[in-house]
């Protein structure tokens, strides 16, 4: 059975109210929400239905989107139903040891503005520890040159 429009409207309004997700957030939940019932899962049915459909070869950080967006669903319906997440498997992040930094900073030896700002931003990402996003969303403004301090926006805008 297809969820109405009517219905996905509520389903919204509950997740901004209720479980006070963030847009994105919601955004992301309704993309999997209807890519699951586009794919004959009735998000109307009852746990043993979902369960058994959703599993099809995916794998856990796949899986726990859908299972996450689902629990939200069931939330919403009023349902005393709550999936359970699928283990996952990271790959350790590479952090880049001194002679990694050492060669980058080797690669932008020039005089010229390019050379120099890039060496800036080598030595700046390797103290502070800042994301590649993070640096890049930084504006002149974020720098307080009197208390020198400069404010990040992190994931989330945190």
């Amino acid at each position: 059975m297809k969820v109405d429009a009517e219905t996905w409207d509520k389903f919204i309004n509950h997740c901004y109210a209720e479980q006070q997700l963030s847009q994105k957030t919601i955004q992301t939940t309704l993309r999997a929400l209807k890519f699951l019932e586009k794919e004959g899962i009735d998000l109307m049915a009852d746990e043993k239905e979902l369960r058994k459909r959703l599993r099809n070869g995916a794998t856990g950080t796949t899986l726990n989107l859908y299972v996450k967006s689902l629990n939200r669903w069931c939330k919403f319906r009023g349902l005393d139903l709550k999936f359970k997440k699928y283990k996952e498997f990271y790959k350790p992040r590479k952090i880049p040891t001194t002679a990694d930094i050492r060669r980058l900073l080797d690669a932008c030896k020039g005089r010229d503005p390019i050379s120099k700002r890039d060496r800036t931003l080598i030595y700046f990402m390797a103290n502070s520890g800042l994301r590649r996003e993070e640096v890049a969303n930084l504006e002149l403004s974020d720098i307080d040159w009197e208390n020198c301090f400069i404010r990040v926006r992190g994931k989330g805008e945190k």
